[in-house]
């Protein structure tokens, strides 16, 4: 399931791709924070993740498999599920051979208990038809081995720039696994547009951070049972 809203006019495009280009300061500020916290949880793991297969969904420009191929946690294998994959997806996935799949989150193209650790990163907000998103969250733990687990993170308020996303607080995630045992929680990130404002200040964004109320990103790790 692509993370990315599709613009619909060729303006919108160009406004949305300057927002999120990567070599912006503030935008790059975002996704080292968010992909840190992301293999932070999964060093934490219990059993570690060390031979484990691993699967992201909605892997977008494929930085995500990048950064996991390149932390050094001795996956045995990466593969990365996308609506859309375009080629620097497909570069990035050479750079960590990483095998990609073009897919539906809501029908993914695996047989059951493929995976050891499935990861998913802004994509359950994007989906906001309820019982689409309760099937994606249903195709995450069919996939997951028993024993296995489930890393997301997704936004704790709701975007109200963007109506293309929900909000997914841990109440909301639990419900969408509700069999999962809940390990870990945390909340991350300065609140993306102060990040973007303040991003070539690092030491503010990372003060700014430890005030909980201005962290947009909740963090949490399910095990499926054995």
């Amino acid at each position: 399931m692509s993370t990315l809203p599709r613009p619909v006019t060729t303006e919108d495009a160009r406004r949305f791709r300057s927002k999120h280009d990567p070599a912006r300061p503030g935008n790059r500020y975002i996704a080292d924070r968010r992909w840190s916290a992301i293999i932070g949880a999964l060093r934490g793991l219990q059993p570690p993740i060390l031979g484990k297969r691993y699967l992201e969904i909605g892997c977008g420009s494929g930085e995500g498999i990048a950064r996991v191929a390149q932390a050094g946690l001795g996956l045995a294998s990466i593969v990365g599920i996308d609506l859309v994959l375009e080629s620097e997806t497909l570069l990035a996935s050479r750079l960590a051979r990483a095998a990609l799949a073009c897919a539906d989150c809501t029908a993914l193209p695996f047989p059951a208990e493929s995976f050891d650790v499935t990861v998913q990163s802004l994509v359950l907000t994007s989906i906001l038809p309820a019982e689409s998103r309760r099937q994606a969250a249903r195709e995450l733990v069919r996939v997951t081995r028993r024993g296995g687990h489930i890393v997301s993170l997704d936004l704790r308020y709701p975007n109200p720039a963007s109506s293309a996303r929900g909000r997914l607080g841990p109440r909301g995630l639990q419900a969408l696994f509700p069999d999962l045992q809940l390990v870990r929680s945390s909340t991350h990130l300065l609140l993306p547009p102060v990040a973007r404002m303040l991003a070539r200040f690092p030491a503010a964004c990372d003060l700014l951070e430890h005030i909980p109320f201005l962290r947009t990103y909740h963090l949490a790790a399910f095990r499926r049972a054995l």
